[in-house]
């Protein structure tokens, strides 16, 4: 069997949300556990919904980049509101109780609707491909795409 020089196909962006009060339960609003997704990260991954009078809920797959595990989440456009949004809610219950404001949460596309979740704390340990989305949130940025790092191999390893 040989093998090909080829590159696997690697997704090149990745979402990133800096956890704000009302998404992580500190205001005791009804949108604990929902991230709000701004229109920006809307059209190229997350559907473009535009369904006046309707709410519309898409299931995703996430696999939890840190531990391994599978859960489940929803986009959901609430579009029977007087002003339309979306949102991602419906995550596991043990990984939004985790969750404090100004952690992120990091979703790497991995399919149409499967995507690489991570949890990552300002103190904690962050893999070197995701330091990107750090980057931005310490500019100001609140959500937004950022260039998901690769590894090159070094010169004289196959």
């Amino acid at each position: 069997m040989t093998q090909s020089n080829t590159p696997l196909e690697i997704p090149e962006k990745g979402f990133f949300f800096v956890l704000q009060p009302n998404e992580t339960g500190a205001t005791k609003s009804h949108q604990e556990g929902e991230i709000h997704v701004r229109k920006p990260l809307i059209g190229d991954v997350l559907p473009e919904i535009n369904a006046p009078g309707q709410n519309i809920h898409q299931p995703f797959l996430l696999l939890n980049g840190l531990t391994g595990e599978f859960g489940d989440c929803t986009y959901t456009y609430w579009g029977g509101r007087h002003t339309p949004e979306t949102r991602l809610r419906q995550f596991p219950k043990a990984w939004k109780d985790e969750w404090e404001t100004d952690d992120l949460v990091v979703l790497i596309p991995f399919g149409p609707t499967r995507f690489i979740y991570f949890h990552l704390k300002p103190q904690g340990e962050t893999p070197p491909g995701l330091e990107a989305a750090w980057r931005m949130a310490q500019r100001g940025h609140t959500s937004g795409r950022f260039t998901v790092g690769y590894r090159r191999r070094r010169a004289g390893n196959s």
